[in-house]
């Protein structure tokens, strides 16, 4: 009788897997040898911060209505987070991430929705000797409660020296509204590329170019004005030294076309 012996390859899961596993495992082993750490990570959550603060104004205006942002980038656009006050002007922010952030206020005077420069009251702060800023650029860190005054400022009204389409002559008059509470106004004016005047006066108006009165501080010595040229102006009042209490918008104006007759006498053209 003769026997026939079949030898069957072991195709079985189990062992395949379990062949897998101590290839894994012996892996492991090697790439770990020699570090302490067996490369076992530990993870801590990080614990977010918050915003906090209070809003005010200088003329017993009340700040109910008045809005605060929260955003990621100075244009007030991007990751926006806002809140509505009420009349005791205080807000909190809870749960944000560590990082850097941009926040301002304003209150909607006209309750239309948006903001309107000239006529809804705006958070501000100086940036520099004269230059005002609508947003506090902040640093948020880990764990932390971040706390922020923010004033907002009143509207001023400027007296316009010209409608948009009549110029006016080189030593041009400015006047503006008084502004309850203010010792002092910031008179400023500029072309795109530069500063021509910037002084703060006590009174109201102001000729271009005029010696500085005795309670007057020159920032900024004007230079002559040059003819058909566009200019901008602005007024900010300030209740004392680095407390700005009322910002104007910024107007524009244009300078008239000097001309030299044949007589040689200078003429403006209208």
């Amino acid at each position: 009788m003769s026997y026939s012996y079949y030898y069957r390859k072991n195709n079985a899961p189990g062992a395949r897997n379990l062949i897998l596993i101590l290839w894994l495992f012996a892996a492991f082993i090697t790439i770990n040898a020699g570090c302490p750490e067996k490369h076992v990570n530990r993870y801590s959550p990080i614990i977010p911060g918050s915003i906090s603060g209070t809003v005010r104004t200088f003329d017993g205006q009340s700040v109910a209505g008045a809005v605060v942002f929260v955003t990621t980038d100075d244009l007030l656009k991007n990751g926006v987070t806002l809140k509505k006050l009420d009349s005791a002007g205080g807000f909190s922010f809870a749960g944000i991430d560590p990082g850097w952030y941009y926040i301002s206020a304003y209150k909607d005077m006209r309750s239309d929705g948006t903001y309107t420069i000239g006529e809804d009251y705006l958070g501000g702060k100086l940036v520099d000797q004269w230059d005002l800023d609508n947003s506090y650029h902040i640093e948020v860190k880990e764990a932390q409660d971040r706390i922020i005054d923010i004033p907002l400022l009143s509207t001023l009204k400027l007296n316009f020296i010209e409608n948009g389409t009549n110029s006016v002559d080189l030593n041009p008059k400015f006047s503006w509204a008084a502004v309850s509470g203010a010792s002092f106004y910031r008179l400023r004016i500029t072309s795109r590329q530069k500063s021509y005047w910037i002084i703060d006066t006590a009174a109201t108006s102001k000729t271009y170019g005029t010696d500085p009165d005795t309670s007057d501080v020159l920032i900024t010595r004007p230079e002559q004005l040059a003819p058909e040229l566009e200019y901008f102006w602005s007024v900010t009042a300030f209740k004392e030294k680095q407390v700005p209490i009322a910002y104007s918008e910024l107007a524009r104006f244009y300078t008239r076309l000097l001309r030299t007759d044949k007589f040689g006498r200078i003429e403006i053209v209208q």
